[in-house]
């Protein structure tokens, strides 16, 4: 989502605040909104939330076969794109690949740039920013507009180990918000550099800061909320037993209402990890903003599809990547 301006971010967040979940389409016409999507090695939860969208949004929504996607070139995977792009109004994307790091980021940029329907990306290895704008709005339904507030994006103990995906639309999205970002990791668990040089410079640009910590001190954090985030380490991406080798000297990076005291807001991704990520106190505590996010994901989703729509209609290429 590097292209959008930080008021247009701030605009979908907002506008999908105040979308009605019971009713609204997208679009007006006599004929159905149709969605296509090309998805492949993504949480099956990512596929659910577009058909829950298309439900509740009254779009007709049509999933697209990539077998063996990772064997095909991507000239293959271009020329399948383009070859539906004809029938549907907007594709939705996600690419996920657990052998070679950075070409499902390749593939999304590729077919950002070549297909001439609009384009939205709910994750690939590198970003998650469907995810993270759900996020970031749930945030935002809670405490306003994020600018100046304290989140501390923290790796938590758990046994998923998924991609460094989420935290870095996370942290990247909050920076151009202006929001005062803090990310928390073992050293070996640390982000992607070039992502956390990014945000650093997306602060500086919006009145935000970003802060590093190797440590879990979530206390003197002092945060307005705090996200927490069981990923994978980057050198170990795709060997799930030496990544969980590495997390079981952490297992006190473990989340607790005592811990974040009365204070902090808490949100993770869901489903959440029952007392290895977060402790069911702090689950079952009204601090937890994590039961309202499923419903700003399909908001977030919506007024995603509808912004590139928009653009598309003005004749202009559309994609949010």
């Amino acid at each position: 989502m590097d292209s959008l301006s930080r008021k247009e971010l701030e605009n979908i967040i907002e506008s999908s605040l105040r979308l009605d979940r019971s009713k609204g389409t997208l679009d007006q016409d006599a004929r159905p909104f149709v969605i296509g999507s090309l998805l492949r090695g993504i949480p099956a939860g990512e596929l659910e939330i577009l058909n829950l969208a298309g439900a509740r949004f009254g779009y007709r929504h049509v999933g697209f076969s990539l077998d063996s996607v990772f064997t095909m070139s991507t000239e293959d995977i271009v020329a399948k794109a383009q070859m539906v792009s004809p029938y549907i109004d907007t594709l939705v994307t996600g690419f996920i690949d657990e052998e070679t790091f950075g070409y499902g980021r390749s593939l999304s940029e590729t077919l950002s740039n070549t297909i001439q329907v609009p384009l939205v990306s709910m994750m690939d290895d590198i970003y998650a920013p469907q995810p993270a704008l759900g996020l970031l709005s749930t945030i935002w339904g809670e405490l306003g507009n994020i600018e100046g507030r304290r989140i501390a994006i923290s790796w938590g103990y758990g046994s998923r180990f998924t991609h460094q995906n989420l935290a870095h639309s996370l942290l990247t999205l909050g920076a151009k918000l202006g929001a005062e970002m803090v990310v928390a990791s073992p050293p070996e668990f640390s982000l992607m550099r070039r992502i956390i040089r990014n945000a650093e410079q997306l602060a500086e640009e919006n009145n935000g800061s970003l802060v590093e910590a190797t440590e879990f001190s979530i206390p003197s954090i002092n945060a307005d909320v705090v996200v927490g985030l069981n990923w994978t380490s980057l050198d170990d991406f795709s060997y799930p037993d030496k990544v969980a080798d590495k997390a079981k000297k952490y297992k006190h990076w473990h989340f607790t209402k005592s811990l974040l005291g009365g204070r902090s807001l808490f949100i993770t991704e869901p489903p959440i990890q029952t007392d290895l990520l977060a402790s069911m106190d702090l689950i079952q505590s009204r601090n937890n903003l994590t039961p309202k996010a499923l419903g700003r994901r399909i908001q977030v989703l919506v007024q995603s599809i509808r912004f590139v729509s928009q653009l598309s209609a003005e004749g202009l290429r559309a994609s949010l990547i």
